[in-house]
Parts: structure tokens; C-alpha cells; sequence
């Protein structure tokens, strides 16, 4: 038979009364001691998921700082940055400086740029004192850039072509220029105007007078306007309009300021409104001299002009020009082609450069002569010198 196991908690309370029995037996109670409550276990916290074992626990109770330390990248490419865009530019390879450029021909200008793709190029046709003759829009290939256009009749002498690479406003972001020479033809051209003296790089000198001659052909208003433009051509420093006869060949003078700035100029010659068709001009660079230099010596006879003809027996008048020749004296002399001189005086100029001499031809002469103008003699350092040939027609026969 098996034996069935006793409950702990009715052994207690017979151990109780067993205890109480004896008790009563001596007569002295006892009093139980009192057992302690047990504490009601309380719920035992859920088990807390595993902590990843970088994750520091000071910071997930939130008493103390985190700081993140970077690991650079081993043979990591530099972060990308924005290269800027080369500034723009533009030259002009064709043609050449200083080429000869025939009034009415059409011409063709090529170039390099480095230019963006919402910027244009412009080829313009400039006189040297800024004035634009004709201007278009140059078509960009792969390799460069070219423009052509008629060559118009307004404008003879130096000028330039500028090329200029334009923003979408039209302001010029950067330009490239060369010097031309603009050649007049005036076969079959009915309206022009010419200017043959000076010559290029003729001086001129502040206080001085300054000589211009040349042929204007159905002149506008018949007036022909001379002047000259310091600073690079770009200031107008002296001026003088006169009214012809009609077309043909005119002369005319003008006095610098004795203020004028000393450097490359112009002597420009003009008829009609700039940019009108009766427009016609020309421009001659010429050195301007400061008054106080008194090492440019320079003898220019104005009249009679080169080739000229003139009659045996009559009178005509040498004119023309001279610097730093004020206090000088000037040989003039007409000497015939077999050496026969057949004319010769000393005169002098006065203040602004200018003097004059007449000389009467014997009737008995013919051929060619030349005139000769001198100051000083050769070697001296104020010796200067000019001449022009002219022919002497036989005088009418007096019978």
C-alpha cells in the first residue's frame, strides 16, 4: 500500500496544537510568534532584448553626450566641385594687319574665339575715330569663326575691323582689332572724296598750321570739313569747314591748340552727315609733336600741288608749311631740268608755320622744274627739306 505524503501546512497546525496541549498542561500560556507575511512576489520584469554591443549605454539613458567620430574612406574620389568656364576670347587671323582693302570688294574675316553657347560674335567695320561703317554677325564652326560684307564707298584711309564676342544684352565681353587700309577707286564712281596730303605718319605739332589737300568729287552742300584728333584719334582738337566751287581739287589748312596732346593722331577730311548715303570721309594717321620740342624739323610745300602745270610767263604763288621754323629762314628755289635755276629767294614763316613766296616764270622757259624749299643746310640738326615737280607749258604765242 502506498504511502500518501502529508501536506506541510497540516503538519504545522498539528504541531500547533500540540504545543497549545502542553502548554495548558503547565499553565503557562504561550504566546505564538507570529509568522512574518509572506511578500506577494511582485511581476518579474519582461527580459530586455540584447544590446547591440557597440551601443553605449550612457547614451540610451540620456545622461551623457554622444559623439560620432568619421572614418575617412580609404581611396575615396575628392567630392565633385564646379569648374569655372575659361573667360571668353577672340583674334582675328584673316587677313593680315594692315592689308589693302579695295572700297566695294567683298571681304571675308576668320578668327579663333573660346566663347559660351548663349554668346555671339560680331565682325564691324570701324573709322579710326570710332565711327562704325558696317558691322554683321559672324557665323561659328567648329574650329572658328568667319564674317564677310560689301565693303561700303563712305569711308577711304586707315580704319579697323573689330571683332567682339557679344552677350545676350549686346555688351561686349571681349573684342580683338586690326588695322586696314581702305583703298579708294575712283574709276566710275560717281560721288568721293580724296585726300592726298598728308601723307601716313606726317608730324604735326601743337601752335602750328597744319596742311590738307585733296579732290572731292559732287561734294554734299559743297562743303568739305578738315580736322585734327589727338589722343589716339579719339579727341578732336581742331576744325575747319569751307564751301567749293563745286567738285574738284581743294586746299585747306588748320592750327592746332599749343595745348594739344602730344602721340598718335589723325587728319581726317569729311563731306555730308555721317552714315547718310552722301557720307564720304578719310582719315590719315599722322604724330602729333609737343610745341616745346624743338628737334621736329618739317618743310611741307602746299602750293602749286604736285604735277601741276604752269604757263611760262606768268605769275604763280609758293606756299606751305614749316615747324619750329618761326625764327628760321627758308631757300626757295625753282630749278629747270637742264639745272638752269630760274627762280631763288630766302623767306621767312611767320608764328603758326605758314609763309608764301610768288615767283613770276621768265616766258622764254619750258619743260620740267622742280621747287625746292630748305632750311638750314645738309647735316645741320634743323636742316629740313621738301620739294614737288611741276611742268612749265610754253607762253602763248604773242603773235
Amino acid at each position: 500500500m502506498d504511502k500518501k505524503k502529508i501536506h506541510p501546512y497540516w503538519i504545522a497546525i498539528l504541531t500547533a496544537v500540540l504545543i497549545t496541549l502542553t502548554a495548558c498542561q503547565n499553565n503557562n500560556p504561550i504566546v505564538p510568534t507570529p509568522v512574518p507575511t509572506a511578500d506577494i512576489p511582485t511581476e518579474l520584469p519582461s527580459t530586455p532584448a540584447k544590446l547591440p554591443p557597440t551601443l553605449d549605454l550612457v547614451v540610451l539613458t540620456g545622461t551623457g553626450t554622444s559623439t560620432v567620430t568619421a572614418v575617412p574612406a580609404t581611396n575615396a574620389p575628392p567630392p565633385p566641385t564646379d569648374t569655372p568656364s575659361p573667360p571668353p576670347g577672340i583674334t582675328i587671323t584673316d587677313p593680315q594687319a594692315n592689308a589693302d582693302l579695295l572700297l566695294g570688294s567683298d571681304i571675308t574675316v576668320r578668327g579663333l574665339a573660346q566663347i559660351e553657347s548663349v554668346q555671339s560674335i560680331w565682325l564691324s567695320l570701324v573709322t579710326a575715330n570710332g565711327q562704325i561703317i558696317t558691322e554683321t554677325q559672324a557665323i561659328i564652326g567648329d574650329v572658328g569663326w568667319q564674317a564677310g560684307f560689301t565693303i561700303p564707298p563712305a569711308v577711304n584711309g586707315a580704319a579697323i575691323l573689330l571683332a567682339s564676342v557679344r552677350d545676350l544684352d549686346g555688351s561686349i565681353l571681349a573684342a580683338s582689332q586690326l588695322s586696314v587700309n581702305l583703298v579708294l577707286d575712283t574709276e566710275g564712281v560717281d560721288r568721293y572724296l580724296a585726300l592726298f596730303r598728308p601723307l601716313a605718319g606726317d608730324p604735326a605739332m601743337g601752335g602750328y598750321n597744319f596742311f590738307f589737300d585733296g579732290r572731292a568729287q559732287r561734294p554734299a552742300a559743297n562743303t568739305v570739313t578738315i580736322s585734327i584728333w589727338a589722343d589716339n584719334c579719339q579727341t578732336q582738337v581742331a576744325k575747319q569747314s569751307f564751301v567749293l566751287r563745286g567738285s574738284g581739287y581743294w586746299q585747306g589748312f588748320v592750327i592746332l591748340p599749343a595745348n594739344t596732346n602730344p602721340g598718335p593722331g589723325c587728319a581726317i577730311a569729311s563731306f555730308g552727315e555721317a552714315g547718310s548715303e552722301a557720307w564720304r570721309q578719310v582719315q590719315i594717321p599722322i604724330t602729333i609733336y609737343d610745341i616745346a620740342n624743338t628737334d621736329i624739323n618739317h618743310i611741307r610745300i602746299g602750293n602749286p600741288p604736285p604735277d601741276r602745270t604752269i604757263t611760262a610767263g606768268q605769275q604763280f604763288l609758293i606756299y606751305g608749311t614749316a615747324l619750329n621754323a618761326s625764327d628760321a629762314t627758308l631757300q626757295i628755289s625753282v630749278l629747270l631740268e637742264n639745272g638752269r635755276i630760274i627762280a631763288e629767294s630766302e623767306i621767312s614763316a611767320d608764328f603758326w608755320g605758314y609763309w608764301e613766296h610768288p615767283v613770276i616764270l621768265p616766258a622764254d622757259v619750258e619743260g620740267l622744274a622742280v621747287i625746292t624749299a630748305v632750311r638750314g643746310a645738309p647735316g645741320d640738326a634743323q636742316y629740313a627739306e621738301a620739294q614737288t615737280f611741276i611742268t612749265i607749258a610754253p607762253a602763248p604765242d604773242s603773235n
